[in-house]
């Protein structure tokens, strides 16, 4: 059963929630939720405790988000978002998808050794030890907000777009 969720952005930071389609064309899934860049706390998304990771997003403050590529999703989401008088929350509807549910909760992320979590991590991001430490200084600096963080992950042939909002 399909369900909504009001979420208030952060100002600064978004709502915090990592959108994923395993293909273009695909809908677009709650992924994972994004921390505060400075203390590492929740944001807003994590914060209502009503998202469960793994169900798709329908719409956003009544726009329909089905049957469009990836990139517009993301792009129709951030201008929602971007529209919205400050203060005002956005209504996420959701509809459950126990399957991607359970791919979420049998994820690398529930592996038991740290070494395994870190190499699993870095893979699925598609980045480097090196390139993180950029990030993490883009992050800190700001200039990493600036950018598009609308991305594709090739990892064993499999393509995953991701964007954060």
């Amino acid at each position: 059963r399909e369900y909504e969720v009001n979420i208030t952005s952060h100002a600064e930071f978004g709502i915090g929630l990592r959108l994923e389609a395993q293909m273009d064309g695909m809908p677009a899934i709650a992924g994972s939720y994004k921390k505060h860049p400075l203390h590492g706390g929740r944001l807003p998304a994590e914060r209502t405790g009503m998202i469960m990771l793994g169900d798709e997003l329908l719409s956003v403050n009544g726009v329909s988000l089905e049957e469009i590529t990836f990139d517009e999703i993301i792009a129709t989401v951030r201008k929602v978002g971007s529209d919205a008088i400050p203060g005002t929350p956005l209504c996420m509807r959701f509809r459950p998808v126990m399957a991607n549910r359970l791919k979420v909760g049998s994820s690398a992320f529930s592996e038991h050794s740290s070494q395994a979590q870190k190499k699993t991590i870095e893979q699925y991001m598609g980045i480097t030890p090196k390139s993180a430490s950029r990030k993490i200084g883009e992050l800190l600096d700001g200039t990493i907000e600036q950018e598009n963080e609308s991305n594709t992950n090739h990892d064993d042939g499999i393509q995953q777009e991701y964007a954060r909002v």
